[in-house]
């Protein structure tokens, strides 16, 4: 009896099935599994995983949602694509509603290699559209893809969730990412192309334990990260680290409204009206960044229509360059700067210095009308090395901390499963021509580039006698990729972009 009754939901799904398609129903049973023999799935109306069920969803699977139709989680579901099989959900015909994780802060839901496209509206009129919306509920998001949307993935009183290694393209209406009352929260290595209108690109209120990190967001509307309250609870305790933020309308990092313990750091930040914004009560720590070709660096101000007080921000071995106008500050804020650099103006504060950051390749035309990333990393004529603060930690290599996003010998690409470092594709991101630096060792060396989807687009194997090796991606599509490197035993993975 008990093999009868786990094998009754595969067997209910698979009665539907006609003329090489199954109709969902509108509640799935317990325990039940979507296998790519049944695919493509249809879905008239909309769907509902029951709580305390599973719903698994196999690789390569497709699922079509009837307009106004809504996929309910009120358990669990396992989305487990792959990067050769992803899983596809979209619109039956122009557009459907969204996935809705509700109240599933006990049963945590995954998203592994999923493309959602075409959702558009939102379970309830009190709520914002998001292909995904969690109210109260805890998930992970890993290698998705999400393209003509509203708004990418909203969160509402959720915790400990994940967002990692996404790529959320230009099709969008709203903002990337959006999270009110999260505890606990990664938002780690996305791509996130054009966010139009008064939208951000990540956007966070009254949330705590936020780390927003080594994201990529190129042009939009307002924010590239915006840090803010809900009800007059602000945001707490939220690391900023990493990231590159392109060619905003308004700042790249905005915080405000009661938010404390904000750390930024390591980040590069080019062509924005403000580079980081300090406002309304807010205090933030600043250290290790490169601001560039912003018409204002940093700003610590104060809303004289609003009730939070004045910023407080303080600011260490920063470069701030190419900026109409270094630093701002309102009679009533606070503004620490040390150690940091401009190339137009002798900060005030201790250690601080006016010259010439000597980047590799900096930018002087913005996206889009380039598409230049820029490289930021410092030549040994820069007047950064070796001139930041001396009580920080010392670099790699052994002397004074740079000023800056980078160190002198530091390299800019990203390392997954890296397992030496003197093997890296560089610049990166780039316009698709890429540099690999090798270690020659007079084998055949056999170098595998894939993309987003798991499809081999490029296949060499070349003789290892050399320093580098050049790659030419520049005909593929702007995405992710991923590069292998074998040689010998040894097998090196890295993820690049193409813009």
């Amino acid at each position: 009896m008990k093999t009868k009754l786990l094998m009754l939901p595969i067997m209910l799904i698979a009665a539907e099935q006609s003329f090489g398609q199954t109709n969902l129903p509108s509640v799935f049973p317990c325990n039940t599994t979507l296998t790519i023999t049944g695919s493509p799935y249809i879905a008239d109306s909309s769907v509902t995983v029951n709580n305390g069920c599973t719903l698994t969803i196999d690789p390569g699977v497709e699922i079509k949602m009837g307009e106004n139709t809504h996929f309910i989680i009120n358990g669990k579901a396992d989305f487990l694509g792959s990067a050769s099989q992803p899983i596809l959900i979209h619109a039956k015909n122009l557009n459907w509603g969204d996935i809705y994780l509700d109240s599933t802060v006990n049963q945590k839901s995954t998203f592994k290699y999923v493309h959602i496209e075409n959702a558009t509206h939102c379970m309830h009129a009190n709520q914002e559209p998001g292909s995904i919306y969690a109210y109260k509920s805890t998930f992970e998001v890993q290698n998705c893809y999400f393209k003509n949307f509203w708004c990418g993935i909203v969160m509402y009183g959720c915790k400990n969730i994940v967002i990692k290694d996404c790529t959320f393209d230009s099709t969008s209406t709203g903002e990337k990412v959006h999270g009110m009352y999260v505890k606990n929260g990664l938002i780690d290595n996305n791509l996130m192309y054009n966010t139009p209108g008064d939208n951000d690109a990540i956007d966070f209120d009254a949330s705590h334990n936020i780390t927003i990190s080594n994201n990529y967001m190129i042009a939009g509307g307002d924010d590239g990260i915006d840090i803010g309250q809900v009800d007059s609870i602000g945001c707490d305790s939220v690391v900023i680290q990493g990231n590159y933020i392109y060619n905003m309308f308004n700042k790249g990092i905005s915080n405000g409204e009661y938010c404390v313990n904000l750390f930024i750091n390591h980040n590069v930040i080019l062509g924005c009206a403000l580079g980081i914004g300090c406002k309304s009560g807010a205090h933030v720590v600043a250290d290790h960044n490169t601001l560039y070709n912003n018409t204002v660096g940093i700003y610590s101000y104060e809303h004289t229509n609003q009730i939070w007080g004045p910023g407080h921000l303080s600011v260490t071995n920063c470069i701030i360059a190419g900026s109409d106008t270094t630093w701002k500050k309102d009679p009533s804020c606070f503004l620490s700067i040390s150690y940091s650099l401009s190339d137009i103006d002798l900060m005030p504060g201790t250690g601080n210095i006016m010259g010439d950051p000597m980047f590799i390749s900096p930018v002087s035309t913005l996206y889009p009308a380039c598409c230049s990333w820029g490289d930021f990393h410092l030549t040994s004529s820069s007047e950064a090395i070796d001139f930041g603060d001396p009580a920080f930690p010392i670099d790699p290599d052994g002397s004074r901390t740079d000023i800056g996003r980078f160190n002198l010998n530091q390299t800019a690409g990203i390392k997954i499963n890296q397992n030496s470092n003197d093997e890296l594709i560089y610049p990166n991101p780039s316009n698709g021509k890429f540099t690999m630096r090798l270690i020659p060792d007079n084998k055949i060396n056999k170098l595998i580039v894939l993309n987003i989807l798991g499809e081999t687009i490029l296949e060499n194997e070349f003789f290892g006698s050399e320093t580098e090796y050049k790659i030419d991606l520049s005909s593929q599509a702007s995405g992710i990729y991923y590069f292998k490197h074998y040689s010998g035993n040894s097998i090196v993975t890295q993820k690049a972009i193409v813009y």
